[in-house]
Order: C-alpha cells, then sequence, then structure tokens
C-alpha cells in the first residue's frame, strides 16, 4: 500500500485541469494500480476513465519475455468507452514504459476514439531501449 500511496502522490501533482484519466490495461486484461490510482484522484475537474481502454484477449506478459511489437498491442486493445474519451483531452497513465509502444498504441486507439489530444504519463521505465518515444517519460 505504502508504494500506491506513493504513486498516488506523483500522478496527482502531475495532472491538473479538465481532463480524462485512462490506463494502459494489463496484459492480462485484469485491475491494475493505475486504475485504482485515477478512482482515487478523479474528480470534477478529472473525469474517471479507468475503462475507456481495455484487452480483447490477454497477451504474454511483457516482463516475461513477450511480444513488445506495438501490432500486438493495437490488435488486442480498444476502446471500450467512447463517452468519457470523445472530444476529451485524456492523460494516459502506465507504470512503466520500455520501448513505449503499450503507450503508443493506447495513444493511437484514443485519437481515433475522437480524444482531442492525449497525454502520456508513465511514473517509471526501464533503460534497455533508450531511443525510443517514451524512454524520457
Amino acid at each position: 500500500k505504502a508504494h500506491l500511496f506513493l504513486q498516488l502522490y506523483l500522478v496527482d501533482a502531475k495532472i491538473t485541469g479538465n481532463c480524462t484519466l485512462c490506463a494502459v490495461p494489463t496484459s492480462g486484461g485484469g485491475f491494475s494500480c493505475m486504475e485504482e490510482i485515477i478512482k482515487i484522484i478523479a474528480n470534477e475537474n478529472r473525469i474517471d476513465g479507468s475503462n475507456a481502454l481495455r484487452r480483447k484477449y490477454a497477451i504474454e506478459k511483457l516482463s516475461q519475455g513477450g511480444s513488445r511489437d506495438i501490432d500486438v498491442h493495437l490488435n488486442s486493445i480498444y476502446c471500450f468507452d467512447r463517452n468519457n474519451v470523445f472530444g476529451k483531452f485524456v492523460v494516459l497513465l502506465d507504470d512503466v514504459a520500455t520501448t513505449g509502444n503499450s503507450m503508443l498504441a493506447c495513444q493511437q486507439i484514443l485519437l481515433e476514439a475522437g480524444a482531442l489530444a492525449v497525454f502520456p504519463l508513465c511514473l517509471g521505465f526501464t533503460v534497455k531501449e533508450p531511443f525510443t518515444a517514451y524512454a524520457l517519460c
């Protein structure tokens, strides 16, 4: 729980203004700590979009050797809740980015669902591939 509250503090301090908060879905499609953070920090200026993105099917966990190819994410993730995305600014949350491909895929999906703009925010990153799109989250 202490780790969750540290994450909550870091995320809450960075997000201001009227926006929808979304999370990159977990590889298994289950509930993530980022979704829990969204439920806590959503308020009158921040819409709870924790249910906006879902996986059609589970993929192999990336940290255990699953493919990091962007097409894996584009094919397995869809926008379930367009009402909280269409015509809105969206902050896309993820706990850790390595290549950034899951965030890029979710950003594309949200834009195709009508988001005005998508602002990715990750709490940490791995330094395996430092020249990728979100290596400096």
